[in-house]
């Protein structure tokens, strides 16, 4: 559940900072282009003053994982409390599913964090495939089991763990609760579109345990 007042803030912020950012976020060699996205987000959050200064690749402990995963992209405080956590991918719909269970075990962890968000740019073309994660961007709001991310996108989730070199849950969250708050034309890329997700975990349900394999178990 987003966690009240200060959460319908961290949209306002976030939502604005997304807003300006891509009117002027331009991808340009030989830096990554997520790295350019990252920085355009942290420029348009720090110049907000509601907001502290944002930091970069923050680390959590989560002790439901073989060990804890990377940090997230950006991490932004707020002047009146609370803070948000956000995950950036440019073309990387696919990744989707690590990064939300993530931010939802981030956020049923730690009290001081009171949102989380996905926000990833790709083509129309990329964003129209069907046997990827792309889904998860088009719907207004969902509750979704774990188990349920995982099996209707098998593929996605197979790649991803042997990714993540043997980082994996094994036990996160059951389920999650993914809002869309927004989306984005990139002007300097014509047909580039940035989405925006809200992820929160649904603490009224049990932990998703994992075999040994990195797959959902009973």
């Amino acid at each position: 559940m987003i966690r009240g007042e200060l959460g319908m803030l961290a949209d306002a912020i976030v939502g604005a900072a997304v807003e300006r950012a891509s009117a002027g976020v331009i991808y340009a060699e030989p830096k990554r282009p997520e790295a350019q996205l990252v920085r355009a987000l942290y420029r348009e959050l720090a110049a907000d003053e509601r907001v502290g200064t944002p930091r970069t690749e923050c680390g959590f402990l989560l002790p439901g994982w073989t060990r804890p995963p990377g940090g997230v992209d950006l991490s932004a405080g707020f002047t009146d409390g609370g803070s948000c956590v956000i995950e950036a991918k440019v073309g990387k719909p696919e990744e989707a599913i690590w990064d939300i269970i993530k931010l939802a075990d981030i956020l049923a962890l730690d009290v001081t964090v009171t949102a989380a968000y996905l926000i990833y740019d790709a083509t129309s073309k990329t964003w129209a495939k069907t046997d990827r994660a792309t889904s998860l961007f088009t719907e207004s709001e969902q509750l979704r089991s774990v188990r349920e991310l995982i099996e209707s996108s098998r593929q996605d989730w197979d790649w991803l763990l042997k990714g993540g070199r043997g980082i994996r849950p094994i036990t996160c969250v059951a389920a999650v609760r993914i809002t869309h708050i927004g989306s984005r034309d990139l002007p300097a890329h014509e047909g580039h579109e940035l989405r925006v997700l809200r992820v929160a975990p649904d603490v009224s349900s049990d932990l998703q345990r994992f075999d040994m394999e990195g797959w959902p178990s009973d």
